[in-house]
């Protein structure tokens, strides 16, 4: 959260405590450990900033103005100011000014997104607050295929590439 942050301020690292001496600085070698410019008796992890070019978030229901609200604990709003592009996918569109009224979720302003799509399910296999719970079954059969390429791309020509729409995802999915 710390390196989107970063994004969003448009600079290029941003110190994180709590990182030395764990396996994230074995693993990344983009972290690095230097001195505490204000302590230099005291060193701290730095870690690149993330601004993706594209970011794509499910939500329960955007506006005509690409206003979004979405679950608060999936950070979608510090996801969309980080991003160049932000498209929403949605359970509904709305009519009025979702800005302007109480939601129930975090309030992605319209200014940081760049498409909205309804897609009802469109969070499946995972869960959408309130709508759908998680496909478990599902997410087992994913997390199954996931072992090689080979099953990997069993799954992606079935449920992915093999799919002309989300409607037939859906359909695949509900058999």
């Amino acid at each position: 959260m710390s390196a989107l942050q970063a994004g969003v301020m448009n600079v290029p690292f941003v110190p994180v405590r709590g990182l030395l001496g764990t396996d994230y600085m074995k693993v990344r070698p983009d972290f690095k450990e230097i001195a505490n410019p204000y302590d230099p008796r005291e060193p701290i992890a730095i870690v690149p900033a993330i601004a993706p070019d594209v970011a794509v978030f499910h939500g329960w229901q955007a506006d005509w103005l690409g206003n979004v609200v979405a679950s608060a604990a999936a950070d979608a709003k510090l996801i969309a100011q980080a991003s160049r592009r932000v498209i929403a996918t949605v359970e509904e569109l709305v009519d009025g000014n979702l800005a302007e009224q109480p939601v129930h979720g975090a309030l992605v302003p319209g200014i940081h997104v760049t498409a909205v799509v309804q897609a009802s399910r469109g969070a499946h296999p995972t869960s959408c607050h309130g709508r759908y719970p998680i496909d478990r079954e599902h997410l087992l059969e994913y997390i199954e295929a996931a072992r090689s390429d080979a099953t990997f791309k069993g799954y992606l020509d079935r449920y992915v590439l093999g799919t002309r729409d989300h409607a037939e995802y859906l359909a695949r999915v509900a058999g």
